[in-house]
């Protein structure tokens, strides 16, 4: 029975450095399409919002990509190892999670400055 935790715990490490590579080899099409969905909703967003939201969106956007790219083409340079797999994975991990932060945070701004929200309760009340 050891033989097969020791087994398992060795297959693991395998698949998170393979994991850790082809996350690193495969940033420069995942950014591009994730890029190129981001101009698009900003296409429609100059037409359906106006310019100012439109221009936002695309700068935070491609922000987030550009440092999505530039973590992982500057992290490990001389590539995924034994050594290094874990760090790159804690370090991917924490890349998306700022960047679905950003994405909720941008989402929840303009969800809110789309609601009606009276200035005082009294205002509510007289409303009534």
């Amino acid at each position: 029975m050891p033989e097969l935790i020791e087994k398992s715990a060795a297959d693991l490490v395998e698949l998170r450095i393979e994991q850790a590579t082809m996350l690193k080899k495969r940033v420069g099409g995942s950014c591009l399409i994730v890029q190129f969905l981001i101009t698009y909703t900003a296409a429609i967003m100059y037409f359906v919002s106006g310019p100012d939201t439109a221009t936002l969106w695309l700068a935070s956007g491609t922000t987030m990509v550009v440092v999505t790219f530039l973590y992982a083409k500057l992290k490990a340079p001389g590539g995924i190892t034994r050594e290094n797999h874990h760090a790159y994975l804690v370090g991917h991990t924490i890349v998306s999670a700022l960047t679905g932060i950003v994405w909720g945070a941008w989402r929840f701004t303009r969800l809110i400055s789309s609601w009606n929200i009276p200035s005082s309760p009294a205002v509510c009340w007289c409303r009534a």
